[in-house]
């Protein structure tokens, strides 16, 4: 498994990750109390670039805006009209007050998407700034580790071969 940054980093992010997985846990208690499903908010750009935590905003039982960009989400959302004040509010990964998912990210979301989109369509990216595509494709590369399912041991010889 690949962990970034020094100690103080590392204590940082378990913090942040914890506080994720708490909300998460009291989600799915409130929800099993009442007999319903969790369901998830994030969408393409953030489960390919790794905006997510494992096991806390990450986990859920249904994902309907999974195979949706970020900047799709927001043309959904315009279009069921949602209020002004939530569209304005720039999306955040609630590490600290003022720090958001661009900032953290060095670019907007049109352009992120706008990428991401050529990348898995295999289209040409010479037209893009190059120093934002090497960006992304870092992410992308440094993110697949976190998709990994979970790891099971089985016994050699047992009754389930």
């Amino acid at each position: 498994m690949k962990s970034c940054g020094d100690i103080e980093n590392r204590k940082n992010q378990a913090y942040y990750r914890a506080k994720n997985r708490i909300r998460m846990t009291n989600l799915y208690f409130e929800a099993e109390k009442r007999r319903y499903a969790v369901i998830g908010t994030t969408n393409k750009t953030e489960h390919s670039l790794g905006l997510y935590v494992k096991w806390g905003d990450g986990a859920s039982d249904i994902e309907p805006i999974i195979h949706l960009y970020k900047t799709e989400v927001m043309g959904l959302a315009r279009e069921l009209g949602i209020p002004q004040r939530i569209l304005d509010k720039a999306p955040s990964p609630d590490i600290a007050p003022g720090i958001t998912d661009e900032y953290l990210l060095g670019m907007d979301y049109i352009t992120i998407d706008r990428i991401l989109m050529k990348i898995n369509n295999n289209s040409d990216l010479s037209e893009e700034n190059q120093k934002n595509v090497k960006t992304i494709e870092a992410i992308l590369d440094n993110v697949k580790y976190r998709k990994m399912q979970n790891i099971c041991f089985k016994q050699q010889g047992s009754h389930n071969e």
